[in-house]
């Protein structure tokens, strides 16, 4: 798959920090599974999805922590 020039200005360091924030079938999991796998990121990767698509998410990074957003929701009222 070929990055959208989006993508790549988005891939482009310095870039340590990210939010994602597209419309649908832009490429928004694809560019951010890439950046997480730069530069050793995925060491503290926190992953906040719709849950459709949570068990993609956590089979393509087992190395992140992955939310639904009604998931994270949850963990708020923790505090």
């Amino acid at each position: 798959m070929e990055l959208y020039e989006w993508q790549k200005k988005a891939l482009t360091p310095p870039n340590d920090f990210a939010i994602w924030c597209a419309e649908c079938g832009t490429g928004k999991t694809f560019a951010a599974k890439v950046w997480l796998q730069q530069n050793n990121r995925k060491d503290n990767a926190v992953v906040i999805c719709p849950k459709q698509i949570r068990s993609t998410w956590k089979e393509d990074c087992p190395f992140a922590t992955v939310l639904s957003f009604e998931d994270f929701k949850k963990q708020l009222t923790l505090f």
